[in-house]
């Protein structure tokens, strides 16, 4: 099961639990009633917030190693208004460039001994 579909479950779960519960507890009280369901509203929206940069970092990574495995050298990335995730892009796109200037000269390597 991936991380991904842990934290949805995880968010819907508890989710659901508040949703009863408030049900249960504040039928009676329209207007705490009203009132949770918007707190719970907003819960889920921070939790998508949330989901959203934690899982980016993971996705920015899979598509890196793809590219890499590929030997697609060329792909660099822009940085983003996250501070983490331009650490991240820094890093990466430093290796990449690393990577290329190595395999450019170990061509020219292989050129100059084949001439």
């Amino acid at each position: 099961m991936s991380l991904k579909l842990k934290y949805i479950i995880y968010i819907f779960i508890i989710h659901g639990i508040l949703v009863g519960l408030v049900f249960y507890v504040l039928r009676a009280q329209k207007l705490y009633f009203f009132l949770a369901e918007i707190g719970i509203i907003s819960s889920l929206i921070v939790a998508y917030v949330l989901f959203r940069d934690f899982i980016r970092p993971i996705e920015f990574m899979k598509d890196g190693r793809n590219a890499i495995v590929d030997k697609d050298f060329n792909i660099k990335y822009i940085p983003t208004n996250s501070s983490e995730m331009n650490e991240l892009i820094s890093v990466y796109n430093d290796m990449i460039d690393n990577i290329r200037v190595e395999r450019i000269q170990v061509q020219e390597q292989h050129f100059f001994y084949k001439n």
